[in-house]
């Protein structure tokens, strides 16, 4: 398929061919600004919950995001 004919973007990191254009979240950031809401909402006993692979594929972001954040 001729990709260069169609208006196409991926979205995140799944998707290694066609080399087309994507869109990504910016996984640290999302969770420090997560943290930060959640904290200025009152919680104090923050966890978090996720399956292995889903950090893996982010190269640990989120769960590095949550130990440099949380005390």
């Amino acid at each position: 398929m001729n990709w260069a004919e169609f208006a196409a973007v991926a979205l995140d990191y799944s998707m290694v061919k066609p080399g087309i254009h994507r869109v990504c979240n910016h996984h640290l950031h999302t969770i420090t600004m997560t943290l930060e809401h959640v904290i200025q909402l009152g919680y104090r006993r923050i966890g978090l919950a996720m399956q292995t692979d889903s950090d893996q594929r982010v190269d640990y972001c989120y769960r590095s995001g949550y130990l440099l954040y949380i005390d």
